[in-house]
Order: C-alpha cells, then structure tokens, then sequence
C-alpha cells in the first residue's frame, strides 16, 4: 500500500532512509511528503516510553528540572514580544511535563495556578506539577477524544513546547489546540529544527527518532500550511553547551565527564546562529 503524509495526505512522499530506532530497536522508515514538507516516520504507532524512562531524558521530568531549557526561554522571549496581559488569561499547557513553563511564567508574568491548566500524559510528572502548585490537571494524552475533559472551556493562551514531533496525528493535534482557543486566542509551539546542525549525528543523543519524535518541522512547513493561522515563525539558536557537553559524554565515554567535548560544543553554538536548533511558532485563532 502506498504511503501517504499523515498532514496533507498527498501520495508525494519520498523516502529518505531506514532507520533502526536508538530507543527501542525496532525498525521504521523515514520518509518526505513533497507536498507539504512535512519529514515523518513510519510506522505512526505511539509507544508510552515516557513513564518507563526507556530514554533516560524524561527522568529530569520525574526529579522537576532546575534550570530553564532553551524552549522555555524561548518561550518567556516570544510571549514578552506578544505583550499581553498574562495574570488575566485561562492559560494551557499541552504536553506540561513537569510544569517548569509553569514556574517560568509565574517567574516572569506573575501568572497564578488559578488561571493555569496543564495536560500531561506521563502521570509520573503529573506529581511533579502538583509539587509546582499547578492545581488543574488532566491527565490524558493529547486528542480530541479529550476534549470531553475540558467540559467547553476555552482558552485565551495555550502553550506547547517541544510536543507537536511527539504526535502521530498531526492534523488532529493541530485541530483540536485551535478549537480549544477563544477566539483571538493565542498558541506558542517550540519544535526542533529539521535542519538543525548534524541532525541524523545528534539522534543518537537527544533521541529526535521515534518512538519519541515521529515528525520534523522547519519554519517554511508553518508558513506554507498554516498561513490562516500563523502570525510569527522563527528559528532559534543553541544556547546550553554544557547540556550538549553532557549528552556527547553520556554517550561516547559513557560518564558525565563533559568537559573534552566543550569545544564542541560551542562549535554547535556558533554554527546553530545561522541554522537554527529550533522553531518558535504563534498561532492565532
């Protein structure tokens, strides 16, 4: 059978390669629509490796990080830019992890639990929220079947960072966050780079391979396909050399004795100011 874009549904596609996955061994087939640019893996077939921390990464999210990661900060960036009045607004956040966009908000904006919902799928952070002071909780993964949970209540901002390449049903996803919105209402995404600096070397790292993340974006994918919609598209640049001194460690030496890999390190950061890490994107209903 013919495979077909999980977004535009166009038979466009072009494969690009096998690829055994670092995660969980098993094999998938990534592949390009022609159509809408949209880069993905086949099978879509969601696995839930975020509570067995079968990729060590979610084990921050378990312990409630400490520090800010880049989308969160970029995300603090995009919504001063926007400048509204973020004490007064029903805020969501799909896919919460550990509330720490939570902690930056109230940081930065005076945004209260009162006003502040988070989703998240992974019940182990879903404990780490209510540590935060988050109070509204829905524990669900992310579709329209959950949309009974919210009972018709909408939203004037919804958060999204580092999500939309977990998802294996892109257009569900994206229908259902711009149904959730007021009208007016505002989306901020972050997403990694397609076209981030060696991208197929860092897999092995970051664990940008599925069952983890099914899909790869750039900015042009947001331009071209939800332009009804997009109000801001940006690329944005590497900042946390010492994380990715960490991660070349934990995985060529096998230890977290990061500093021979700081050099580059900040080889990567140079370079990602002119081919972004990640997306930033805003929506807007």
């Amino acid at each position: 059978m013919k495979v077909k874009c999980p977004f535009c549904s166009s038979k466009k596609i072009k494969f690009l390669r096998d690829l055994k996955s670092s995660i969980n061994n098993k094999n998938y087939e990534h592949r390009l629509c022609n159509n809408c640019g949209l880069e993905f893996f086949t099978p879509l077939i969601f696995e839930n490796i975020y509570e067995t921390e079968i990729h060590g990464a979610y084990g921050s999210h378990h312990e409630g990080k400490k520090s800010y990661l880049e989308w969160t900060k970029q995300l603090v960036k995009t919504l001063k830019k926007l400048k509204l009045d973020y004490k007064n607004l029903q805020i969501l956040d799909i896919g919460a992890g550990d509330c720490i966009n939570f902690r930056a908000l109230n940081e930065k904006f005076g945004v209260t639990a009162k006003n502040y919902s988070a989703l998240e799928f992974d019940s182990k952070s879903c404990k780490v929220c209510k540590r935060r002071g988050v109070k509204n909780i829905i524990n669900k993964p992310f579709n329209k079947c959950v949309l009974r949970q919210f009972k018709g209540k909408k939203y004037d901002l919804i958060i999204s960072t580092e999500v939309i390449e977990h998802m294996v049903d892109l257009k569900e996803y994206i229908g259902t966050l711009i149904f959730l919105l007021n009208k007016g209402g505002i989306a901020v995404l972050t997403t990694p780079n397609k076209g981030r600096v060696f991208i197929r070397q860092r897999e092995h790292i970051g664990g940008d391979v599925p069952p983890n993340h099914f899909l790869r974006f750039d900015k042009y994918f947001f331009r071209k396909n939800l332009r009804k919609n997009l109000i801001y598209a940006k690329d944005y640049p590497f900042n946390n050399i010492k994380g990715m001194s960490i991660g070349l460690s934990l995985k060529f030496l096998k230890n977290g004795f990061w500093y021979p890999f700081f050099p580059i390190s900040i080889v990567f950061r140079i370079v990602s100011y002119f081919k972004g890490d990640g997306v930033v994107i805003v929506l807007k209903k």
